[in-house]
């Protein structure tokens, strides 16, 4: 799936029903490295995952990708999936957005994972 948001190119996936997990990948990862975590997870949740700006189906911001940038970015994605709350987990980089994410937008999110 994709989506635009401020003209640039959004790559993501959802998959499965229930209550919404959102997986955020590395720095120079895709959304890919989640493949096996995604095909478990989505028995009984939600599972969104979203390549970065300038990662994998993502196209480059134009200006630096800052926490805050990813954060605007996976925003945009949830509110057009209309995605209110949800447990979000990042792996390395993605652990500092879901970090930026959650203190952002405290009420949407429900628990928070940082892998590695």
């Amino acid at each position: 799936m994709e989506t635009s948001y401020k003209n640039i190119k959004i790559g993501f996936n959802i998959k499965g029903i229930g209550k919404t997990v959102v997986l955020i990948h590395g720095f120079g990862e895709t959304r890919q490295i989640w493949a096996e975590f995604v095909d478990v997870l989505s028995e009984k949740y939600q599972v969104l995952t979203m390549d970065l700006p300038g990662h994998g189906e993502s196209e480059c911001l134009g200006e630096p990708h800052t926490m805050e940038k990813i954060s605007e970015n996976l925003k945009h994605v949830l509110d057009e999936n209309n995605i209110k709350q949800f447990v979000v987990i990042g792996h390395s980089m993605g652990g500092y957005a879901a970090l930026d994410f959650a203190n952002r937008y405290p009420g949407m999110v429900k628990g928070l994972g940082l892998f590695h």
